[in-house]
């Protein structure tokens, strides 16, 4: 995997999650040599990535793994086992409180919908929804990375494609093949390429609670350029699925009513990535 890693690297191609999580095994487990190890740093680093994050992750899976009986491998997101997903969305839940005391005392009345993007845990969606799910007439609506499209096997559109299965401690909805095995996903945003959705937003979608609605590249990149170019914020390519979404719902709506869109990071990341899709040659 590593060599196949390294290629697709070099090719200027992005990693599937599955495939860096298959390469740090590979590194962690002591299968590659120290040349290989070099040249896939190597050819991250030419690329424009930045191996900080792949460097911490390994270092804190390679203590975990000597560990077990007294830490644990704990993600930044709603996912993985009880009680993570409780503590990440108490923490995120600040984000509704905010939009609720703020909208109230801004206009008296809580908005109509409430519009996030949903990676693999989505503490963003998770943190927006969280004040408002006793609140049945706000509309909670996630937006999924459709990646080239639903139809095809390039997405990560979890609620829409995948089904009930175990992984990385927790039960869940997963894109998964017949025989229970993770499928490689795909987006062109890296925060929202994940296999599976953290439980509470798979409950609150079993209840009919939220909706999921699936967004491509091409529809979200259109979104990061009118943003930009509207309101000159370079808003996160994971929030400007949400984006996409609210210019689809907006014009079937009153000019009375409210939608709140969760901006939920900074898009200087992802200029280079974005430029690339446009057909232009950058990398930094």
């Amino acid at each position: 995997m590593i060599k196949d890693a390294i290629q697709q690297v070099v090719a200027r191609k992005d990693l599937s999650y599955q495939k860096t999580a298959a390469a740090i095994n590979e590194i962690m487990t002591g299968q590659v040599s120290d040349i290989q190890i070099a040249a896939f740093l190597t050819a991250l680093t030419a690329k424009g990535e930045t191996i900080d994050e792949i460097a911490g992750a390994a270092a804190a899976m390679q203590e975990w793994s000597r560990r077990t009986t007294d830490t644990h491998y704990v993600i930044g997101s709603v996912m993985g086992p009880a009680p993570f997903p409780a503590m990440v969305a108490d923490f995120q839940a600040i984000i509704s409180q905010e939009i609720k005391k703020q909208l109230l005392a801004e206009t008296g009345k809580l908005p109509d919908a409430v519009v996030a993007c949903v990676g693999g845990g989505s503490n963003a969606a998770m943190g927006a929804f969280y004040h408002f799910i006793a609140d049945p007439t706000v509309r909670l609506i996630g937006c999924e990375a459709a990646g080239k499209g639903v139809d095809t096997d390039q997405h990560a559109a979890t609620i829409e494609r995948g089904s009930t299965g175990i992984f990385h401690g927790m039960k869940s909805i997963f894109l998964q093949n017949n025989d229970g095995q993770i499928d490689e996903v795909y987006s062109i945003s890296a925060g929202l390429d994940y296999p599976g959705i953290g439980p509470q937003h798979a409950a609150l979608a079993a209840a009919k609670r939220a909706e999921y609605v699936g967004i491509t590249d091409d529809e979200a990149v259109a979104a990061f350029e009118y943003v930009a170019r509207e309101e000159g914020i370079i808003a996160a390519i994971e929030s400007c699925h949400a984006v996409a979404y609210v210019r689809k719902l907006a014009p079937t709506m009153r000019p009375d009513q409210i939608i709140v869109c969760n901006l939920s990071g900074r898009g200087d990341k992802d200029v280079a990535a974005i430029a690339r899709y446009r057909g232009k040659k950058i990398y930094d």
